[in-house]
Order: C-alpha cells, then structure tokens, then sequence
C-alpha cells in the first residue's frame, strides 16, 4: 500500500496474510512501514496503518502483529497509540544484532 500527499509518494505498508489451516486467514503480520522523512508528521504513517487494518480485516484477518525495534521510539509509539500491545521481546532478531518486540493487535469484530 503507497500513501501520497499532494498526489506525491509519501510512504509504503506492506503485509503477508497467514492462514494457519483457516479459511479465510485468522492473522497478518505487517511486515514493513516506512514514511518519507519529508512527509513525517502529517498522519501519513497512522493513515497507512488503518488502512492496512481495514484491508486484512475486510480479508477476515482476526489480529495484526508486527516486530519493531527496541530503540524505534517513533513506531513504538504509533503502533502503542493505534493499540497495539507488547507481547514478547526478541533478543538480537535483527540481521546486526538489535533487539525487537513482538507486537500484537486483535482487530475490531465486524459481527458486533
């Protein structure tokens, strides 16, 4: 997913759906997001995020899960703000040796 601002490319999101032996998949782990320095601070990462949501959500995606860096402070912080909670931390996950947490969000029941 791309987001733009004044119709120039201001960030990315992408996702991978796990079925898990269900059908429809009950999970998606967002595995990239990225803002443009430039475009920081105008919504465009929490605009991305949603829709990300909404999409795996619409593909009947039950949670949404994702790894950030320990020292991340500016994602940890949108993903904390967007509900996301932490759930375990990975030593060393990162190809140079960072750590990570594992985050995990249970999005909204459409049935409700």
């Amino acid at each position: 997913m791309i987001a733009k601002i004044s119709g120039q490319s201001a960030g990315f999101a992408m996702t991978e759906r796990f079925s898990a032996r269900s059908d429809p998949p009950r999970g998606a782990e967002l595995l990239a997001i990225a803002v443009d320095p430039a475009a920081r601070r105008r919504g465009a990462g929490r605009a991305l995020l949603r829709r990300i949501e909404a999409m795996v959500h619409d593909q009947g995606a039950e949670r949404m899960w994702l790894h950030t860096a320990t020292d991340n402070h500016t994602a940890r912080n949108l993903f904390e703000c967007s509900g996301y909670r932490t759930v375990r931390l990975k030593r060393a996950f990162y190809p140079k040796g960072q750590d990570a947490l594992l985050m995990v969000k249970q999005l909204p029941d459409s049935s409700a």
